[in-house]
């Protein structure tokens, strides 16, 4: 379904970046124009913040038209900015690549642990945990090797998604296997290209064909709903540790077989290994080359 926004003058570029964040978050995944109209009316530029937020649509919507002068009505698409947002040098470069998705082999686990490690340095927390995560996870019976997938560009690997299985306490005192993904990582210079919505929508497919019938996630609904993900609470799966009565809008499902999903509900706990021990992270984090924690705004910890 075709979508079209249309800020009044009185109105930034942040309330255009809300509007798109409320589409998704409704299951709207494409939009056939947007009118991003500047406060006085004149040629400008996105803010940086709605302009981070357009570069995460996917690359093969650069049709969009992006209303730069509100008086002439004068518009561009997404396409024609994303080379001045990226540099001219990235984009050609985007434009050239040769990219294919495959499984991981274990060739690759130190180098996806460095790739994970630079995705999510500084980005919730000073450093970061995901890379230790990933390491321990590969160690574990939770892990699904079927679904450890990458995208390589030119030989060289640029983003990763890994799966884990965890469990389901029912009403009725079963445990039942749940499905959850993360960390979902794509190198800092080729992120807002596509390639993690690529990789998330792959490999749901794949768990589709798997049987699993659903998939939780904790993670920001506005951008996970464009892959069908809504609240897990309305199909009766709940977080652990989180009281039923609390609204959780961030613990999601994706259900991937309806008739399934049926009887896929009750508290959905994480694996241990998600949990990490921070004298084993400054040991594991000698063995990678020195970064530099800094506290930013924004981060979760």
């Amino acid at each position: 379904m075709g979508v079209c926004i249309d800020t009044a003058s009185t109105l930034g570029m942040c309330a255009v970046r809300n509007a798109i964040a409320n589409m998704l978050t409704n299951g709207e995944s494409r939009i056939d124009k947007l009118l991003a109209v500047m406060p006085n009316g004149t040629i400008g530029a996105p803010c940086g913040a709605c302009r981070e937020y357009m570069m995460q649509l996917d690359k093969d919507s650069g049709d969009i038209e992006i209303l730069m002068d509100y008086s002439s009505r004068k518009a561009v698409t997404l396409k024609e900015l994303i080379p001045a947002w990226w540099g001219e040098d990235r984009f050609a470069a985007s434009e050239e690549s040769q990219w294919n998705i495959r499984l991981e082999q274990e060739e690759d686990y130190r180098e996806v642990e460095n790739l994970t490690r630079e995705a999510f340095w500084n980005v919730y927390r000073p450093g970061c945990t995901e890379h230790l995560v990933l390491h321990n996870l590969r160690k574990e019976a939770c892990f699904v090797p079927e679904l450890d997938y990458v995208i390589e560009d030119d030989g060289k690997i640029i983003a990763h998604i890994a799966y884990a299985k965890g469990s389901l306490k029912t009403e009725d005192g079963r445990t039942e296997t749940s499905l959850l993904f993360g960390p979902v990582s794509v190198l800092p210079e080729y992120q807002g290209r596509g390639y993690g919505s690529k990789l998330i929508q792959f490999t749901l497919e794949k768990a589709r064909e798997l049987g699993y019938p659903a998939v939780v996630i904790t993670g920001n609904p506005a951008y996970y709903s464009r892959f069908g993900f809504e609240p897990a609470a309305k199909h009766g799966i709940y977080l652990h540790g989180m009281d039923k009565s609390q609204e959780a809008p961030f613990f999601l499902v994706k259900i991937l077989d309806e008739k399934a999903a049926k009887d896929v509900c009750g508290i959905h706990v994480d694996p241990a290994c998600y949990e990490v021990d921070h004298r084993a992270l400054e040991e594991f984090d000698r063995s990678f080359p020195p970064k530099v924690k800094e506290v930013r705004p924004g981060q979760l910890e």
